[in-house]
């Protein structure tokens, strides 16, 4: 276990954190963007409502394709990919190259989760994958307490147009690094998988995709999938909207800086390195159903008191406690999914569950910032809270499930 730790989810956290440092990087910059491109919270809803879209359509093509020629060169390719492509934000000066690089960015960013999601489940015993993938997914928020601070360090030393490309870059080595890492470290471990994390061959044949296509639906089709997507929908729609907008609230409702929005906005996200790690462990103890529904009630109660917060302690204490319960959600959820389906086929099963509520998402921040253009951040806020509720009635429909994940397509 301890090798399979080191060896595949070590590298995993690292990129990880990467992947989400970039991610970071892009709500920090639209303040900027805006004053100098005279971007709207509609259009910057488009752009990023087109980030997660590309996001979301990459996670069932990305895990076919890792079920057919391996894992590590899905994510090898994913993570430079994003690298490259963040480079590119500071060459573009048009709202239409801010949506393309949004959406290529989503594509690979996309591409790399679901099948490090698939990866570890594989890899790791089913008593301890909560575990695993809270350690994994620690880097979420660690990329996102680092990324708004860099970056707002950045863009005041090097500028708004340099930052990206420099990000870019240094990531680039970073990714090949990773990527090497893993092709070295993943297959020398035992798992779940009987076939490996990394497969040799490509057995991309149109019969066995069709099968696995068929398995996805069939999966989709059931109780538990159904609920899980209602909560992951309430879980990224609400970060999604947080994330792209909170920075332009502590902006221009609080007149703070850039310095000290890139501040407030990585310790917000900051804070759920710890509730990543320890709901993970909790939720192999407990249940992952019942984590999950822990952590929609605690971030919808933050959401709720966030618009009518005077001081700035105030707000950050509310942001701490909707990121606290937040952060918790993931680990449960990703284990939760992952055991939807045997492993062979987990990779393809994980992308289709993903690429239905990520989409979705989707389509919620493009109605987040135009609520927000129209009604303001309290209106846009609220919204997102209301939808966090909806999660809340999924989660404890989960819960009553009696807390047990069990295989429902043994019999299939």
């Amino acid at each position: 276990m301890k090798r399979t730790f080191s060896r595949v989810v070590g590298p995993l956290v690292v990129a990880w954190f990467a992947l989400n440092l970039y991610r970071a990087s892009l709500p920090v910059l639209l303040p900027e963007f805006r004053r100098l491109y005279g971007i709207e919270y509609g259009d910057a809803g488009v752009v990023f409502g087109l980030l997660f879209a590309g996001l979301a359509l990459s996670q069932l093509p990305s895990g076919l394709l890792a079920d057919a020629v391996g894992d590590v060169r899905v994510m090898g390719t994913s993570i430079v990919g994003a690298s490259l492509t963040l480079a590119l934000f500071g060459a573009t000066r048009s709202l239409l190259g801010f949506g393309v690089l949004a959406f290529t960015f989503g594509v690979f960013v996309g591409g790399f989760r679901s099948v490090a999601i698939s990866a570890v489940t594989k890899k790791v015993p089913a008593t301890e994958s909560g575990s695993a993938l809270g350690l994994m997914a620690s880097g979420n928020p660690l990329g996102n307490l680092v990324g708004p601070v860099v970056t707002a360090a950045a863009v005041l030393s090097l500028g708004v147009s340099q930052t990206p490309l420099a990000l870019g870059l240094v990531g680039v080595v970073l990714s090949v690094g990773v990527w090497w890492l893993l092709a070295t470290g993943a297959g020398q471990d035992g798992g779940q998988d009987p076939q490996g994390v990394e497969r040799g061959e490509a057995t991309s044949a149109i019969g066995e995709t069709r099968g696995r296509l068929s398995l996805v639906v069939r999966t989709l089709s059931t109780r538990r999938a159904i609920l899980v997507v209602f909560v992951s929908l309430a879980f990224s729609a609400a970060w999604q909207g947080v994330f792209t907008f909170l920075p332009s609230f502590l902006v221009e409702t609080k007149g703070l800086d850039l310095g000290r929005t890139g501040l407030i906005t990585g310790i917000t996200f900051g804070v759920g390195i710890l509730f990543n790690v320890g709901a993970g462990r909790l939720a192999d103890r407990i249940g992952h159903e019942r984590v999950m529904f822990g952590g929609l009630v605690v971030s919808s109660s933050g959401l709720l008191l966030l618009p009518s917060a005077g001081e700035i302690l105030s707000v950050v204490a509310i942001l701490v406690v909707f990121s606290a319960g937040l952060s918790s959600i993931p680990p449960a959820r990703d284990a939760f999914i992952g055991s939807l389906a045997p492993a062979a086929d987990r990779g393809s099963v994980v992308g289709g569950v993903r690429t239905v509520y990520i989409l979705l998402a989707s389509g919620v921040t493009v109605v987040t910032g135009t609520v927000i253009e129209y009604a303001g951040f309290t209106a846009g806020f609220r919204f997102l809270a209301v939808l966090l509720l909806l999660g809340v009635t999924a989660g404890f429909g989960l819960v009553r499930q009696n807390g047990a994940v069990t295989q429902e397509l043994v019999s299939d």
